[in-house]
């Protein structure tokens, strides 16, 4: 176990220190000493350090002359003697467990630097928040990044909280020579955090917002006094300059945008305080912008702004509100200009498999550096299900009354979960907002939406997007049948029928919206013959999204459970035969069955639920995608006659056995045979041992081929549209 050493600079801080040392103090993480680095306070802080360090003996405390943040830090780095260092401002607090899960994530993941979420709250509210910081019990969820990763987490993703040096933990080999420049006035923790990405470091992001950062007021006199110094800006300046020499334009602009909005917003609290030395200083370093060459590159409203607040007078007053819807409208083009692919499936059903081949399909084209997003088309039949009051619309009065009756079940379903059903929708809103859509991207609803899509190539699939069972009907939406002037080339890639064919009453439906398809390949190989009917092209079958990506880059959002030693079950519909063969199979292996409840919502009838599983199984009723991964990775064995689940059970290499679906084998059966794992399906009246090895070199051998036509179908047809990134602008504090 590694030694963490947490560094807290502290300077006339009487009236916060307590409180942080109050979160410090009782870390869940043994192996842990903290250090005070008293900076010349002139108040009570001494004495209350003192105080605390002699109830607890991890708190040292280094005492130095008033030599400003920087310094203190400096001195925390040199005589701390931990392997991982926490830097944490001495007014903020932090969750009893956060050191324990970074250093544990440094061990597992090899991560150079951790952080996470963080909540700016008023000075008043801190206890009231941290106690109920301590009271959330959320699983934790993790994401990394290297490389051109870490520089978007640094340059868009994440630039509010990577911008400051407080609540993250860094390897110390990491940061080797590296210090805090003790001459910067501001910035200087966003100047020690640039650096430290230059060394092409990995990082690691907790979701959870652990880290509490007190909002409150500061001495407006005194920051208006340091500002009256270009050293103010050098940060900025040095950072920008570097960027410009490597040749990275996108980047460089970043700095000089933040730069300049720094100055602009500085003049306006120097305009405030009445202080001309002050804004004549500001006008001085605002003309030296307008010789950059990169601040006119620019986008055209942020200029006018800026112009206007410096030198234009009562001016700004005419041009402010025009000037922030403009920036609105600017904000959206950019974010046409962002991505040329749009994928149009099921993400926003709650069900695993559905979020989770979106997540393949996006994260494989984005890895081939074409700019893909997920449309956020969210239709209510497809939404609608999973509400807490669910609704799933008729095409016709006949069906109203099992439309009614099951809705009903489904309904009671839910309140007998109470609180885990919200905490489940929780857990599926948290993945779809972190790992499929872009935070900027406006809902849609209704098809005659579609039209405002700014994509030119358009991803139909996979999953069963052409299934009217799932969809309640045959939807335009899924053939890209609709119109979109952007829109040159709609592409099916791994779409499926959920069978071999439909039935009769759709085919000519079927084959009018095919004719909207450029491109065809399906997921089900039975399904060739019937598709063939209606698409005359040649067409590809290729394999569904989650075997793009390897079982390391799974890994990486997965939420394991604490938890080992367990038979996992996942149904996509009840089936006695599974679950009393998991009931033996518990008691000849003494392993307990955990069992993750589904609930399909079809046209025809409901299926799975919480009912539907032994009253000895234990039940995790709040699974999202990434513990339904966890889940999954941890098993000793896995017991389903799901797809997808069937699908992880492959690329984590586990011993498992499946049940056919009703009216859904098509596609198991397809998966198996391409894998070579055909005795993995449990087949009446013969004996089959779950046990036996599997030799999984050759099962990838098998599948090559498949994967190899599936990348080779995308790439062709998608293209690689590698192009600059474009990371756009942001605003706020650093």
């Amino acid at each position: 176990m590694k030694k963490v050493s947490v560094i807290v600079p502290v300077y006339n801080s009487e009236s916060f220190i307590r409180q942080c040392m109050e979160s410090l103090a009782c870390q869940t993480y043994p192996e842990l000493e903290i250090l005070l680095i008293d900076d010349g306070s002139e108040d009570k802080s001494l004495e209350i350090c003192r105080q605390l360090s002699f109830a607890d003996d991890r708190i040292q405390i280094i005492r130095q002359e008033h030599k400003g943040v920087s310094a203190a830090r400096n001195r925390g780095l040199e005589v701390s003697t931990g392997e991982y260092l926490l830097f944490v401002d001495s007014d903020d607090m932090v969750h009893p467990e956060l050191v324990e899960n970074f250093a544990r994530q440094m061990e597992k993941r090899g991560a150079d630097l951790i952080f996470c979420g963080w909540r700016e709250v008023e000075s008043y509210e801190m206890s009231r928040a941290w106690n109920q910081l301590v009271k959330e019990r959320d699983a934790v969820q993790w994401e990394l990044a290297e490389g051109a990763g870490c520089e978007e987490w640094f340059y868009a993703k994440f630039k509010h909280v990577l911008w400051g040096i407080g609540g993250k933990m860094i390897r110390r080999s990491a940061i080797g020579t590296l210090r805090f420049d003790e001459n910067l006035f501001k910035g200087e923790d966003t100047f020690f955090m640039y650096h430290l990405l230059c060394k092409e470091i990995h990082m690691a992001h907790l979701v959870q917002e652990w880290y509490l950062y007190r909002m409150h007021d500061t001495s407006v006199t005194h920051s208006l006094k340091v500002v009256k110094s270009s050293y103010y800006f050098d940060c900025y300046r040095i950072c920008r300059d570097n960027e410009y020499a490597k040749g990275q334009i996108a980047f460089a602009a970043i700095w000089e945008h933040n730069l300049s909005w720094t100055i602009a917003h500085t003049f306006l609290e120097m305009k405030e305080a009445a202080d001309q030395e002050g804004r004549g200083f500001l006008k001085k370093q605002a003309a030296a912008e307008l010789k950059q060459p990169l601040f006119w590159k620019l986008d055209f409203v942020f200029k006018v702004w800026f112009l206007s607040i410096i030198f234009g007078g009562p001016l700004y007053g005419l041009l402010r509100v025009p000037y922030l819807l403009a920036q609105e409208i600017f904000r959206k083009g950019e974010e046409a200009e962002r991505a040329d692919t749009g994928i149009l499936t099921f993400h926003c059903a709650d069900n695993y498999g559905a979020m989770l081949q979106a997540y393949g399909l996006k994260q494989y084209l984005c890895g081939m550096e074409i700019k893909t997003e997920i449309a956020a088309y969210e239709p209510p039949f497809m939404s609608g299900r999973h509400w807490w009051l669910p609704y799933v619309p008729q095409r016709n009065w006949k069906d109203c009354t099992w439309h009614i009756r099951t809705l009903h079940k489904v309904w009671k379903s839910n309140l007998t979960l109470k609180q885990d059903f919200f905490r489940r929708r929780s857990n599926m809103r948290r993945f779809r907002n972190q790992h499929l859509l872009n935070p900027k991207q406006n809902r849609i609803f209704l098809t005659r939406q579609l039209k405002r899509l700014p994509y030119s190539c358009y991803l139909v699939g996979s999953d069963q997007i052409w299934n009217p069972d799932i969809t309640l009907g045959l939807r335009k939406a899924y053939f890209g049948a609709f119109k979109n002037k952007r829109k040159e080339k709609v592409i099916a890639y791994a779409a499926s029928l959920g069978g071999a064919a439909l039935l009769p009453k759709y085919d000519e439906e079927f084959e009018t919206l095919l004719r909207h398809v450029d491109v065809v390949s399906l997921r089900e190989a039975e399904a060739v013959p019937y598709v063939k009917q209606f698409y005359k092209k040649p067409l590809e079958v290729v394999l569904d999204p989650v075997f793009l990506l390897e079982q390391e880059q799974w890994t990486q959002i997965e939420n394991p459970p604490k938890r080992e030693g367990y038979i996992l079950v996942y149904l996509a519909e009840s089936n006695g035969a599974l679950t009393a063969y998991a009931r033996e199979l518990s008691e000849a292996k003494g392993l307990s069955v955990v069992k993750i409840p589904g609930i399909e919502l079809l046209s025809g009838e409901l299926k799975g639920g919480p009912g539907a599983v032994d009253e000895n199984f234990e039940v995790v009723p709040a699974a999202g995608p990434a513990e339904f991964l966890g889940l999954i990775h941890k098993a000793d064995y896995v017991v389903t006659n799901s797809f997808h689940a069937a699908a992880f059970s492959i690329i984590y290499q586990k011993q498992f056995m499946v049940f056919l679906h009703t009216n859904r084998g098509a596609r198991l059966r397809n998966i198996l045979r391409i894998y070579g794992l055909a005795d993995r399906l449990r087949q009446e009246g013969k004996n089959m041992d779950i046990d036996a090895p599997v030799d999984w070199e050759e099962a990838e051998r098998r599948a090559e081929k498949a994967k190899e036509t599936s990348k080779a179908f995308l790439m062709e047809h998608v293209g690689r549209g590698a192009t600059d990134h474009n990371w756009g602008n942001s605003y706020g504090k650093t």
